[in-house]
């Protein structure tokens, strides 16, 4: 189902209003099957490598649209995520990090927090924000994301403005369908529930900034190989229009059109 004005505008006041919103079939459930079953495997792959970052709530496999791009390159740039993230974000767009996430078993640990760098008062300075792909349903008993409504406005974060563990009251958690994806933007205090139920709750996180905020990871030392299978706009994404040029004499203006980025990978990485 593609995006209308419709939905898109019941999502844009969604988020501007409480912080955050569900997008609706964005991703069909065969292939949420599919995405899932290709995460179990990169899991177990990581587990036996040692490869993989894991804590007490959850365990996260970073940059699997580097690692297997055929399967998940295409999802930091799908046409109905972007078209929100860019009316939200306005600016260049960049991605920031992309992972697959799934919560631990149990665990008790309270983190409120926020993921933007400022926590920002006004909706349209938005600088960051997240778009999790649903891959399994998100319920209650499988540990939905806790989201704080309307912290958005507070301009307060959590980790600062209250003492580490403090419970803090008026958080809801948001179901919804695998295939859905959950909006929120970077300055809505946000939670990991804990997966009481013996299901697994996988999620695509993905993390998006205006192109001058610092992203987790420098994509752009992605390499010739997949540099070269990139479209555009993941280039743009990758962050390849928006480095800041080597010297004064070859430009002054960090971001530039992206025809202008050269096709050579090392060209494009001193462009």
């Amino acid at each position: 189902m593609s995006l209308d004005e419709e939905r898109k505008a019941r999502l844009m006041k969604s988020l501007s209003d409480f912080g955050y919103g569900v997008l609706e079939n964005v991703l069909a459930t065969a292939e949420c099957a599919k995405l899932c079953a290709h995460l179990d495997a990169i899991e177990a792959e990581r587990r036996e490598k040692k490869d993989i970052y894991i804590d007490p709530q959850r365990v996260i496999l970073w940059n699997i649209h580097q690692s297997h791009p055929d399967i998940f390159l295409d999802k930091i740039c799908n046409p109905d995520v972007m078209s929100v993230v860019n009316s939200v974000l306005k600016e260049t767009v960049v991605l920031g990090s992309f992972s697959g996430i799934r919560n631990q078993e149990r665990h008790v640990k309270i983190n409120t927090h926020i993921d933007s760098r400022v926590p920002i008062r006004d909706f349209e300075h938005t600088v960051q924000m997240v778009a999790m792909y649903c891959v399994t349903d998100f319920t209650v008993e499988n540990g939905s994301t806790y989201l704080w409504p309307l912290s958005h406005r507070s301009g307060l974060n959590p980790k600062e403005a209250y003492p580490p563990g403090t419970p803090l009251p008026g958080n809801v958690q948001v179901e919804a369908k695998a295939g859905d994806v959950l909006f929120f933007l970077g300055q809505t205090w946000h939670d990991v529930a804990p997966n009481i139920s013996n299901e697994k709750r996988w999620g695509l996180l993905t993390y998006y900034a205006r192109w001058w905020i610092k992203p987790s990871f420098d994509y752009t030392a992605c390499g010739a190989e997949l540099f070269n299978r990139l479209t555009p706009e993941q280039k743009v994404l990758f962050g390849f229009n928006s480095r800041p040029p080597m010297n004064a004499g070859s430009r002054l203006n960090t971001v530039m059109p992206i025809e202008n980025v050269p096709d050579n990978y090392e060209a494009a990485l001193k462009s």
